[in-house]
């Protein structure tokens, strides 16, 4: 498991492990359960954050805050963890690595990136749909008995 604190500029947002990151179902838009690499937002007390290195998401009418995500250790964890229980103040230490302000890729970027992941999809599902042509079929026929018809990808 991995472990994670949320920043911004001046503020301590809280933290987070790996279970607490979340995907968006794009066809009914319910925020599932995801892992690090598939994660679009951190949901903390029924609130969503993500940072930049987060998957993209695209046309979500969800609320979320954009906050620096940062790994730590399991041992920082617990002791923000039991500092926070304890409602200790938690100090950000100034010497922490600067943010990286990330640039936002261009339209060119964009359209490759786009492009990329529908040639993508499109491999995915010919690959999907030609393996259940060439697997066929069974079938009941009039004789009552079960049938198999293989097919080939040019059928």
């Amino acid at each position: 498991m991995k472990y994670y604190k949320l920043l911004t500029t001046l503020d301590f947002i809280g933290i987070a492990s790996s279970s607490e990151f979340k995907r968006i179902n794009p066809i009914n838009g319910w925020l599932l359960t995801s892992d690090e690499n598939q994660g679009q937002f951190i949901s903390i007390n029924n609130k969503l954050y993500r940072d930049f290195w987060m998957q993209p998401i695209s046309d979500v009418n969800l609320s979320y805050e954009n906050v620096n995500v940062r790994e730590i250790t399991q041992e920082e964890y617990d002791t923000i963890r039991k500092a926070i229980q304890r409602e200790e103040e938690i100090i950000i230490d100034d010497d922490e690595e600067e943010e990286v302000i990330p640039v936002a890729p261009s339209a060119e970027e964009l359209d490759l990136m786009l492009e990329y992941v529908r040639n993508a999809k499109i491999k995915e599902m010919s690959a999907t749909c030609g393996a259940a042509i060439e697997n066929g079929f069974d079938i009941v026929l009039s004789d009552g008995e079960s049938h198999h018809f293989s097919l080939t990808t040019q059928d």
